[in-house]
């Protein structure tokens, strides 16, 4: 849970964080706008009425003009001021203050017929300033009229806008940590039930199946771990059938060598009953080192440590040689061996393994095919690649054992497993052989119609000059 509260505050923080930049962002750039717009709009006020006053002035200059003009502005919160060109104050609105007199000593280089403004300094001034030229029949301004507006105006007038401001910023700042709080948990709930998922598989449980929702990165990685979850539950299974197949294995042998060993020690047994006793120690201390053999074989497979060695190899040579072997024994069942083949076919192999995999599905398919029936070779290349068949006309595999018959020690008929000498690991160094040279094997059965092994081996430098049967 500790971990838990650590992932949920980091994501929280940082979510955070991004969006209370954005946020303070955002209200300072609204909040200076809406002020410099405000002050703008004072300016053009104070410059449209100065210009007013000044226009009523040059059409009727006078002292009742001049007082009048005055006392308009004494009720607003504007101060006007008129000052000729010596700096003698003509009329004013207000009583001028060292701050205006600040202003109004500016000496005016130049000003056009609409003005200017000449103090706009809100934050450090007293007052925001225009002013514009008064005209009384000369060609040169006669004067100056002057608005004056006091800044405490627009700081009265933003403290309204500020604390309207705070408001909008204290509720976007409750609804941030609102959305953060769901949106935290919303991406954090996921990577939980995934870290008690992993947890659960490092304590040996894999019977965890995460609930997957949507195509996000998330979602994707919840799949991954329950495709884990399955195949590590599947390893498991084949870890613990080929630990139980492994014993049951050597468990056999060694019963038929104690058995058989305490036999042949006995001494009032006949010759005959003696040489039969060590005849089958023999044979089960063979089954008990093939079996070891392959075991061997299969682990340096499975550490990359099984070297192959391949060179040019005419596969038709070896097959015939292969097939000259293994002669006698399908004579003995009375099983016709055909080859159906080219004048010779080149391919880049390891002999040796190569061979071993050949006289494994030979024994094989005449393991597995009753008398009176016939396997037939068949070598021929078809574009990258040197095809080998291997077909009987033996029992056949049930359907739903087809799929398994490369899985280490894995038996179609467990009865027959004594009577054919099977321990269910040739076929799986068979095809492991097979992809090491970069080929594949397929296989295509049918019950009590026969099996058909296919191989697929990348092709060398090849040359089919014609085929033959025999």
């Amino acid at each position: 849970m500790i971990q838990a509260v650590k992932i949920t505050t980091k994501i929280a923080l940082i979510i955070f964080s991004l969006m209370a930049g954005v946020q303070i962002a955002l209200f300072f750039t609204l909040y200076n706008g809406f002020i410099e717009r405000y002050v703008e709009d004072q300016l053009k006020e104070l410059q449209t009425r100065v210009n007013t006053h000044r226009d009523v002035l040059e059409q009727n200059f006078n002292y009742f003009t001049l007082n009048y003009i005055a006392t308009l502005e004494m009720r607003g919160n504007m101060s006007l001021v008129v000052q000729d060109l010596s700096g003698n104050i003509m009329t004013t609105s207000t009583a001028i203050n060292d701050d205006m007199k600040k202003i109004l000593d500016r000496k005016i280089q130049f000003l056009n017929r609409n003005g200017a403004i000449i103090e706009r300094d809100w934050k450090n001034s007293s007052y925001i300033a225009t002013a514009t030229p008064l005209y009384l029949a000369q060609m040169q301004p006669s004067g100056y009229v002057y608005m004056f507006l006091h800044t405490n105006t627009i700081q009265s007038k933003l403290t309204p806008m500020n604390q309207y401001f705070m408001i909008v910023a204290l509720c976007s700042a409750i609804f941030t940590i609102i959305a953060i709080f769901f949106l935290s948990r919303m991406i954090t709930n996921p990577i939980l039930r995934m870290k008690e998922a992993t947890e659960k598989m490092s304590q040996g449980n894999l019977d965890v199946e995460l609930i997957v929702n949507g195509e996000d990165e998330v979602a994707q990685l919840s799949r991954s771990i329950n495709r884990l979850a399955k195949d590590l539950r599947y390893v498991k299974q084949a870890r613990n059938d080929f630990l139980s197949s492994i014993s049951h294995e050597l468990q056999t042998p060694l019963t038929y060598l104690k058995g058989y060993a305490d036999l042949a020690g006995r001494e009032h047994i006949s010759e005959e009953e003696r040489k039969h006793a060590l005849f089958v120690i023999q044979d089960e201390a063979i089954r008990v080192s093939t079996l070891v053999k392959n075991l061997f074989d299969l682990a340096k497979m499975d550490h990359n440590a099984f070297v192959i060695e391949t060179e040019p190899t005419d596969l038709v040579r070896m097959i015939r040689e292969i097939k000259e072997k293994v002669r006698k024994v399908y004579d003995e069942k009375n099983i016709t061996l055909t080859l159906d083949c080219p004048e010779y076919l080149i391919c880049d192999v390891d002999e040796i393994r190569m061979q071993q995999v050949f006289i494994n599905l030979l024994d094989n398919a005449r393991k597995y095919s009753p008398p009176n029936t016939y396997v037939q070779v068949k070598i021929y290349s078809e574009q990258d690649h040197a095809i080998v068949e291997i077909k009987d006309q033996g029992y056949g595999i049930p359907e739903k054992d087809v799929g398994h018959i490369f899985d280490r020690l894995y038996r179609v008929e467990q009865s027959r497993a004594r009577e054919t000498g099977g321990q269910g690991l040739g076929l799986a160094i068979v095809k492991e052989v097979v992809e090491k040279h970069g080929g594949t094997i397929q296989v295509y059965s049918r019950l009590n119609q026969g099996t058909t092994m296919k191989i697929l081996l990348p092709r060398g430098d090849q040359i089919c000059e014609k085929d033959f049967i025999d």
